[in-house]
């Protein structure tokens, strides 16, 4: 038994912990941002009209920049900023038929612009390899939104005056007040690194983050568009340099 524990304690160190020497590191991501959370809606004074299933969500593109400390044990930290850009899908779809426009035609044009702000604990794991080292993440923070939209309702604008309402002159599009806000953001991920040279390393890189809300100001009609529980599995490639 004596001799079990020292030869237990001297696997689990060399299969847990990565042999990456302490150091810091800056990482450059880029790919894609799969939007997961519900379609955008109208929420208000007359949402009995908007349609029923609200409006798709396309995915986004995404990039960020980050700066952690590897401690030497396998566990690092890292703060790190991402952008993302969510868009409503183009085309006009029915009004819900429960309302009093059921003969019209609602398209609105959304998009959420959202940062997010993190800190990251991640954990990289040891492999016979001394190049490729997988690890696992999460990480907590901050996401600022800034969400803008217009609607166009036909054949209803066709007379409609916006001169009272419209946050847009001269287009004939109905411009809901933008918005910036801030929320409590969390993600998980996991992913790998491979070692190019002692300081260069490019990996694959997977997180699935929830934003929290997104929404419009409130228009002066009571209303206002809504990307309700923004979350996305997010896809990058990174370039990452130790220092």
């Amino acid at each position: 038994m004596n001799k079990f524990v020292p030869l237990a304690c001297v696997l689990f160190c060399t299969s847990s912990f990565a042999n990456t020497e302490p150091g810091f590191f800056l990482n450059l991501t880029a790919g894609q941002s799969s939007y997961e959370g519900d379609n955008a809606v109208q929420r208000g004074t007359n949402q009995a009209n908007t349609p029923v299933n609200g409006y798709k969500v396309d995915n986004s593109g995404v990039y960020g920049l980050g700066l952690g400390y590897r401690f030497g044990n396998g566990f690092a930290v890292q703060a790190e900023w991402r952008s993302r850009k969510f868009e409503t899908a183009r085309g006009a779809l029915a009004a819900n038929p429960a309302g009093g426009l059921s003969d019209h035609t609602f398209q609105t044009l959304a998009k959420a612009d959202t940062d997010s702000f993190m800190l990251n604990g991640y954990y990289e794991f040891n492999t016979e390899s001394d190049k490729f080292k997988p690890f696992i993440k999460a990480g907590i923070g901050i996401a600022k939104h800034d969400v803008s939209a217009k609607l166009d309702i036909q054949p209803l604008f066709q007379s409609f005056d916006f001169s009272s309402l419209t946050a847009c002159p001269g287009n004939s599009l109905f411009c809901y007040p933008s918005k910036d806000s801030s929320e409590l953001a969390w993600s998980v991920g996991t992913g790998f690194n491979y070692l190019v040279t002692k300081s260069i390393a490019v990996g694959l890189d997977y997180q699935y983050i929830d934003f929290k809300d997104a929404e419009t100001a409130i228009d002066p009609l009571g209303d206002q568009v809504v990307f309700p529980e923004l979350k996305a599995h997010e896809f990058t490639a990174t370039f990452t340099y130790s220092f």
